[in-house]
């Protein structure tokens, strides 16, 4: 269902990213071996239950895009919020899902948006999860 998902967005002609590959244990390192084709894999998520360092048997979300790139697969990471809270006093609460936890920083020659595709879709960028 993955790869059939992704072969639809590519067709479309956007980018691909494999969101919170920890999120509910959806996906394994080796799921993400076999995929072709995507661009991305979200390896930092600022949403306080999507596991991203893993556990209980189960690798992080970065220790599988290793695998993936250990398999051959190119595949970007990316970290961002999943920001779903944004009342002030949510804001502060370490169970909500608030901006301000993932960034990524592009290096394009403009500020428009297909510039701003064209170099992540290079690689031209860096994610993080702070200063």
């Amino acid at each position: 269902m993955l790869q059939k998902d992704i072969n639809l967005v590519r067709e479309a002609g956007a980018l691909v990213q494999i969101n919170h590959p920890n999120f509910g244990w959806a996906l394994s390192g080796a799921d993400l071996a076999r995929v072709e084709n995507a661009n991305f894999v979200e390896i930092w998520n600022g949403h306080p239950q999507v596991n991203n360092l893993g556990g209980g048997g189960v690798a992080s979300a970065e220790a599988m895009w290793d695998e993936a790139l250990t398999a051959g697969r190119r595949l970007f990471a990316i970290a961002d919020d999943d920001s779903h809270h944004f009342k002030i006093e949510r804001l502060a609460d370490p169970t909500a899902a608030a901006p301000g936890f993932g960034w990524i920083y592009v290096r394009a020659p403009s500020l428009d948006t297909p510039e701003i595709l064209a170099a992540m879709a290079r690689g031209d960028f860096y994610a993080s999860s702070g200063v």
